[in-house]
């Protein structure tokens, strides 16, 4: 059948203004693709951070540094009937400027919640309309191992409430907000004038981290958050001694739970292994040593800090650190919050 030349490119025509609008459709659904919040409009909003001092000393790891930043907003909506609860709707990047930082964030009259999380690539881990608990068992973490490289930045986490909502109309200045790091800190120091001090590594440590606690109370957690799907099976990367020193640091381990049954703290807990040459031996020989006590044993919490004291050492250690045991060795272990102890970034 024989159709006009026109109506050819009549056809023709509405075939590409069709393309057109679908690819524009397309294009809009991409970009709000990872946030729900009906707003368009945005307000700028600007803080400072506050990180608790871990461990720092140049070489050692990028404990001070905030590499990047997101900030996770949600909104406090009815999920139910009879329940409401906060929602993750979109996730924004916060930059440098000078001592600040500033995000871009869409203007909302709801009650919101940001968390802050830093050194974490968030891409295809958290998705609009997953709730609080939703968020906290998506970004994990797993540990490396021995054989694998470390974390290169720590992670770390901070929360503010905006109970009014972000509907001001200039920038909003949310102050200065704490960042609790996502792992403890572990340090080794020889006071024992028999015994030199070789290494330090984690032993039955978890293979994944939570960065999320799921409670925090003045900057500070009471419990571990273990991910469902961690072990503690690894052992951590090796930290050597530097020729002649009597100090190690550097160690930074995942959080781990306690082991309250008696008869299986030794064999199921995380623990610590120190090597070292004990009177003059040449080879090194390992000791094991505990983290906590009763009720706490082998409990590892974030942004703690372990720090442990070789006070006397009786004899050779094991061979192997499988083998080792708490044994020919004494210490003493203080650990503390580092959220008391500030730091200029």
């Amino acid at each position: 059948m024989y159709i006009p030349e026109t109506i050819q490119k009549i056809k023709v025509k509405g075939i590409w203004i069709c393309f057109f609008f679908f690819l524009f459709i397309s294009c809009k659904e991409d970009e709000n693709e990872n946030r729900i919040s009906p707003s368009s409009e945005k307000v700028t909003i600007s803080f400072s951070l506050n990180t608790a001092e871990f461990v720092s000393r140049a070489g050692v790891k990028n404990v001070d540094i905030v590499n990047s930043l997101s900030l996770v907003v949600f909104e406090f909506e009815e999920v139910h009937v009879s329940a409401s609860e906060y929602i993750y709707h979109y996730y924004a990047v916060a930059t440098l400027e000078g001592e600040k930082y500033t995000a871009d964030i869409y203007r909302s009259i709801s009650d919101c919640r940001i968390y802050l999380i830093a050194n974490v690539d968030l891409t295809n881990l958290i998705r609009p309309g997953n709730t609080e608990a939703e968020i906290h068992e998506a970004v994990l973490l797993a540990y490396p191992g021995t054989d694998e490289p470390d974390l290169e930045y720590i992670p770390m986490f901070g929360m503010i409430d905006m109970d009014s909502g972000l509907s001001a109309d200039e920038k909003i200045d949310l102050g200065e907000i704490p960042l609790v790091r996502s792992m403890a800190s572990v340090t080794v120091e020889n006071k024992a004038d028999n015994f030199i001090l070789t290494s330090m590594q984690g032993y039955r440590v978890n293979t994944h981290l939570q960065v999320i606690p799921n409670s925090l109370t003045d900057d500070k957690v009471s419990e571990p958050s273990i991910p469902e799907k961690s072990e503690a099976i690894l052992m951590s990367k090796k930290i050597a001694v530097n020729e002649g020193a009597t100090k190690l640091e550097g160690l930074y381990l995942p959080e781990s739970g306690p082991v309250t049954d008696v008869d299986k703290q030794t064999s199921e807990a995380t623990c610590l292994i120190i090597g070292g040459r004990y009177n003059g031996d040449e080879t090194e020989t390992y000791y094991r040593v505990d983290f906590g006590e009763k009720e706490t044993f082998g409990q590892l919490l974030r942004n703690y800090r372990y720090n442990i004291v070789i006070t006397k050492v009786t004899g050779p250690g094991t061979t192997h650190p499988d083998e080792s045991g708490e044994k020919n060795i004494e210490y003493t272990i203080d650990d503390w919050n580092d959220s008391a102890h500030e730091i200029e970034l």
